[in-house]
């Protein structure tokens, strides 16, 4: 009897230690099947551990980074653009589309290398005793020389914009022109004016500075167009330096043009990727100009003035590009040409001057037409 209390007590102990082992809160483990009973020993055969299988959900597929109304330009990897072009359709491979309406605003600067072409017609300035020429307003070579522009654009409305710039080309000068007079010539005026011989020399400088303002309306995906008010000053110098055996002297014909006016604006994306943009733009305008020129002669010291208006055409176009290097950064660059029509050049102004008695009198301004163009590299912050 003492026995079989002890055995139960032992079996009642083991009972309990097992149940504690397999019945921990969280356990995936079933208890163990004891085979035998009585006084036969207990075969314990422990159970495969059964793994509740967790259920996969399938990845939805990325549509975008923002909400369906997202136009804050946050989304760096859509270049700024809503769902539509989103992050999801990167990763599927499809191209993104050209969208504007993320950009709030830029600020640029670019830096300007362009020169100024020679003029359509050649006409003499200065010919020989035997009447040739030896200096003509084909004779004066501009280089590319330096220059700056600075604007900023601001997005009023989801379909309206205004745009301002500041263009100078300052210091646009040819290098200097020798002629030689081994006898007399003269100085093409109306009628010629008579010009010892002598180691004679010309030089011809320009200058353009340029302000306006611009309203854009969104028309398409694509295209921009709008209506802007500009001013233009373009200034021009002809300088005669004579080297006479007795004496020597100077012409100096200076050129003014002030232009006032307004310009119809259109701007054409022609591309549009994750990192890249190009867009082409264009600016036509009819303008009110106010030229005047100056006759400044030393020995004889003789100062001669005239002011006249006319209507000029200006027309302006170029292509640009945009690199993004970071989220609010591009490099610009890109080749634009501005094209004036019926301004005052210095080395037209000669033509019309009239010599009477030891003096010049102008007749009028002529009136001609000039073309500016070149490359411009800079850096533009969006927002």
């Amino acid at each position: 009897m003492k026995v079989t209390k002890l055995f139960l007590f032992a079996a009642l102990t083991v009972g309990l230690c097992v149940s504690s082992a397999f019945g921990q809160s969280g356990s995936n483990e079933l208890p163990p099947v004891v085979q035998g009973g009585g006084n036969t020993a207990r075969i314990i055969t422990p159970q495969p551990n059964v793994v509740a299988p967790v259920p996969q959900a399938t990845p939805a597929v990325v549509q975008g980074s923002g909400a369906a109304a997202n136009n804050s330009g946050s989304d760096y990897f859509s270049g700024g653009c809503d769902d539509a072009c989103g992050a999801g359709a990167i990763l599927a491979g499809a191209p993104v589309p050209p969208c504007w309406e993320n950009e709030r605003g830029r600020v640029y600067g670019n830096f300007l290398y362009m020169t100024r072409e020679r003029q359509g017609s050649n006409f003499n300035i200065m010919v020989d005793g035997a009447n040739a020429p030896v200096l003509t307003n084909d004779s004066f070579n501009f280089d590319y020389e330096p220059g700056f522009e600075v604007g900023f654009r601001q997005r009023m409305s989801p379909m309206f914009e205004v745009d301002a710039r500041y263009m100078q080309l300052d210091s646009m000068n040819s290098p200097i022109v020798p002629f030689n007079l081994a006898a007399p010539g003269a100085l093409i005026t109306n009628p010629p004016t008579p010009i010892g011989a002598g180691n004679h020399s010309a030089r011809y400088g320009s200058n353009l500075y340029s302000g306006e303002i611009n309203f854009l309306r969104q028309y398409s995906t694509n295209t921009k167009i709008g209506v802007g008010f500009r001013m233009i000053q373009l200034t021009e110098l002809l300088e005669l330096d004579f080297n006479f055996a007795a004496a020597a002297s100077s012409i100096d014909m200076l050129t003014r043009n002030y232009l006032y006016g307004a310009q119809f604006v259109s701007e054409t994306l022609l591309l549009h990727t994750n990192r890249v943009r190009w867009d082409f733009f264009s600016k036509n305008g009819i303008y009110g100009n106010t030229a005047s020129r100056n006759m400044t002669v030393v020995n004889p010291n003789i100062f001669q003035r005239l002011e006249d208006r006319e209507a000029t055409f200006v027309g302006e176009s170029g292509i640009r590009c945009a690199i993004r290097v970071s989220k609010c950064v591009s490099v610009n660059g890109g080749y634009q040409a501005v094209y004036m029509s019926g301004v005052a050049l210095a080395t037209d102004q000669i033509q019309n001057t009239a010599p009477v008695a030891n003096n010049f009198f102008p007749l009028e301004t002529d009136m001609s037409d000039t073309f500016y163009h070149g490359a411009f590299l800079g850096i533009e912050f969006r927002r």
